[in-house]
């Protein structure tokens, strides 16, 4: 007995000191009182709908200049949850009080495996946005992406002209970074992962024997294996909020306001420019609304720009009307143009007697008292990093040399597909298609590669479901509407396949999780896989294009190439919305360079 009370002793023990370490992490999101910066007055030079991931760059970015005064309007609470922080715990914040927790409507061609054939959309609704809730994966994208936005009317976009606002983000701390590439002053560091385990270790080995290079995915060449590149230092996630909008907010000049959730922009109909905001407050009571002098800058992100766009009388006359909203300026372009990464999960099993004479699962390892101690008290181990430990881009169309068309992610950790919370996989669909229970036996250990669609043809929208801006809009993602997605995602599934009998990946002898399928195709024919791909379509919260942006000459572009919303002043939209097509990788680096220059040019056209 007294063995076991000295033993709980000591257990309680590191759980109090877990949690006082927990705390101090913490505090550095409270270095600011929030009440510091609330608003004193009515007027304001700027106005900021968002203080998210690009909301937060602009808020700091405009209020280096002292003249002027800029509000963040923010729907979410402060970034305050204690698990934000924790690089390794990114997914429980899926479903919480700092997620949208949007769905998707109904799929006809995907997410067949998900309840209701519904996608979970998860969104950042705090400060930072879905970068204080997301991967925190650190892609750049390829020079092409931004080369053919500027072919397509973006003029000012291409790479060489977005390269300097990159390096500008960036606190590059990977080994011998390119100084022509790689910017070491910004706000936001850019690391390798502190953790990768042997299995890891083995499929980057299993790259090199396929033909494939290490490379920097940010540096001069993208198709390649590599560890992943993350926002993170001293095991700690750099949001926007923490990297920008905190720093921003000791200045005088700066002020947040959190829970005000907008009703509309207010537009001069004769004029038509934007003059403020109309808010509501946590309890939906209407205030006062704020009168921006200078701009309206709408951040709200890939939903909520379109819809906010929308209640305020801009877009698609034929929707506005048939709501009975005012048409101050047909956009029929606002909503259009959805697009998202998409991934699909290949779990592969290992026997125990295998994986027991290697570097054990990254889950198993989180949840072990040394990895504990080494995060809390040395910042590093499994919980100081992200379950994405190394990742591939690949080009498997055969078209280019150069830019990659798939990506790959590796995990050593093995997750039944239904406990994944950004998932929204049904537990009856996902026994029915693997064969077992997940809840009822002991989920096997493993890894899992993500075979992730870069460049899909599909497009999706955003659509209006009432008037009341209280109400969500209806998110209509169409994923695998064109079959070329399919064609594509199949591919990068056959890669896996070969990728796995590697001699370094082979020696696993990993087998499918899906020996069991309960499908009407053969097993391993490419009509099984395309069963299996519409079952397991899985959302990678990239998403993009619904406030595209274009010359005057495209019908469908909803701002110009400096972001202005056509037709009228005083408004522009900066967030991911704008993004004409997906760059070639996680999009959080882009959203911030997009941010980084539209308050360049802020600056610019007043001065």
């Amino acid at each position: 007995p007294k063995k076991m009370a000295a033993g709980k002793s000591w257990c309680c023990t590191v759980v109090i000191l877990a949690f006082l370490f927990l705390r101090i992490k913490n505090w550095h999101f409270s270095e600011i009182p929030l009440a510091r910066n609330s608003p004193e007055g009515l007027e304001f030079d700027y106005i900021i709908i968002g203080g998210g991931t690009a909301g937060s760059v602009v808020a700091n970015r405009l209020s280096e200049d002292p003249e002027v005064t800029v509000l963040v309007l923010e729907a979410g609470d402060a970034d305050t949850h204690p698990t934000i922080p924790l690089p390794s715990e990114h997914r429980a914040l899926k479903g919480t009080s700092v997620d949208w927790t949007y769905t998707t409507a109904p799929n006809q061609n995907a997410c067949l495996a998900c309840e209701r054939q519904m996608s979970w959309w998860p969104m950042g609704k705090t400060l930072g946005g879905s970068s204080s809730i997301n991967g925190m994966i650190y892609v750049r994208g390829n020079k092409e992406d931004y080369n053919s936005w500027e072919r397509g009317g973006a003029r000012g976009w291409s790479f060489n002209e977005v390269l300097p606002y990159f390096k500008r983000i960036e606190d590059c701390l990977i080994p011998n970074p390119d100084p022509d590439l790689h910017g070491t002053a910004g706000p936001i560091p850019v690391s390798e992962s502190s953790y990768t385990s042997d299995l890891a270790q083995l499929f980057l080995k299993a790259g090199l024997e396929l033909g494939y290079n290490r490379v920097d995915y940010n540096g001069k060449g993208q198709i390649g294996f590599s560890k992943t590149q993350i926002n993170v230092a001293n095991g700690i996630r750099y949001s926007t909020a923490k990297g920008y909008l905190h720093p921003a907010r000791l200045r005088k000049n700066v002020f947040v306001k959190t829970n005000a959730r907008v009703r509309n922009i207010i537009i001069d109909q004769n004029t038509l420019k934007a003059t403020g905001v109309s808010y509501y407050d946590n309890e939906k009571l209407q205030k006062q609304p704020f009168i921006a002098r200078r701009e309206v800058i709408l951040s709200a992100g890939v939903v909520e720009s379109p819809h906010t766009l929308m209640v305020s009388g801009v877009g698609p006359s034929d929707v506005l009307k048939a709501f009975k909203l005012p048409v101050l300026k047909d956009l029929p372009g606002v909503g259009k143009n959805l697009q998202d990464h998409i991934q699909v999960p290949l779990e592969y099993w290992v026997d125990n007697s295998i994986l027991n004479q290697y570097d054990i699962s990254n889950s198993e390892k989180k949840n072990s008292l040394i990895s504990s101690l080494k995060y809390f008290l040395l910042n590093s181990g499994p919980l100081a990093s992200v379950p994405m430990e190394t990742v591939a881009f690949l080009n498997l169309n055969n078209d280019s040399n150069y830019v990659p068309n798939l990506e790959i992610l590796f995990s050593s950790e093995l997750v039944p597909l239904v406990e994944y919370k950004d998932s929204g996989f049904s537990s009856q669909a996902i026994n029915q298609m693997i064969g077992y229970e997940p809840f009822s036996e002991t989920p096997p250990k493993g890894f899992t590669l993500f075979p992730i669609l870069l460049h899909p043809k599909s497009r999706g929208e955003v659509l209006l479901d009432t008037r009341d801006p209280f109400d969500p809009p209806t998110i209509h993602p169409q994923y695998l509407s064109d079959q070329s997605d399919v064609v594509t995602l199949l591919r990068g599934i056959r890669f896996v396949q070969k990728l796995v009998t590697t001699a370094s990946l082979g020696k696993l002898k990993g087998e499918i999780a899906l020996h069991k399928a309960k499908s009407s195709y053969a097993f391993d024919s490419d009509e099984f896989w395309e069963w299996f791909i519409r079952r397991t379509t899985w959302t990678l919260s990239h998403y993009a294009g619904t406030c595209k942006m274009g010359s005057a000459s495209d019908p469908m572009a909803v701002v110009d190439e400096r972001l202005k919303v056509i037709g009228i002043q005083g408004l522009r939209v900066v967030d991911a919305s704008i993004i004409p097509t997906l760059p070639s990788g996680n999009i959080q680096a882009s959203v911030m360079m997009i941010a980084e220059k539209a308050a360049d040019m802020i600056k610019e056209d007043y001065n």
